[in-house]
């Protein structure tokens, strides 16, 4: 009972509603409500979070972590990057219906990746550097502004480059789970030379 009055406490849930009143946001709370409130030690999550608003996402990534803490183990399926980054012990690519990548979060975090934003005084400048073959996540022709990934020969390689070139400015960016699905999702295009796709990620936490 305390447990139950725990999770309605923590997620908002009017009770008084019947579910057919309920808004979507509501409607997902419930359901988060009622796989956890028998406290089962292994769950299975499909999009927990899909139509919850920010504030109650960061509630749920928070209770999953004490979730883990009390030793539960779950296995979450999702497309919100950020949420499987932040909880996720152990996550997998599925595309096809196989498991085309699976990695630790620690392996993640080891990876010698690294992403760039740069930003270019001139047209010329920028059509120079984006003529080469690095692993561009973003160009902005407007801006003048490339966002790219780089491995250490990559950014051995990108300093002589950008030292020949007028740069306005350049910033390192955090690597991302999300980065690391596009980098997946490109050299699987690339190696199979047509698009992927039904690509999702899904994560353990145990």
């Amino acid at each position: 009972a305390d447990y139950v009055t725990r999770l309605l406490t923590l997620f908002a849930l009017d009770t008084s509603m019947k579910i057919r009143d309920m808004a979507l946001g509501e409607k997902r709370k419930l359901a988060i409500v009622t796989a956890f409130m028998h406290d089962p030690d292994i769950l299975i999550l499909d999009e927990p979070t899909s139509g919850l608003d920010p504030v109650m996402q960061e509630v749920f990534i928070e209770f999953i972590r004490s979730e883990k803490k009390r030793g539960k183990t779950i296995l979450m399926s999702s497309h919100m990057f950020h949420e499987v980054d932040a909880v996720c012990d152990r996550i997998a690519i599925i595309k096809e219906g196989r498991i085309a990548a699976d990695f630790s979060a620690n392996e993640l975090k080891e990876l010698k990746q690294r992403i760039y934003k740069v930003s270019f005084e001139t047209e010329r400048d920028y059509l120079r550097f984006t003529g080469n073959d690095f692993l561009f996540t973003n160009q902005d022709p407007k801006q003048m502004t490339v966002r790219f990934m780089v491995d250490m020969d990559g950014l051995n390689r990108m300093i002589p480059i950008l030292s020949g070139l007028n740069v306005l400015d350049i910033s390192e960016v955090p690597y991302t789970l999300e980065d690391h699905f596009m980098k997946f999702y490109r050299e699987e295009d690339e190696a199979q030379e047509e698009p992927g796709d039904d690509i999702e990620v899904q994560g353990g936490v145990s």
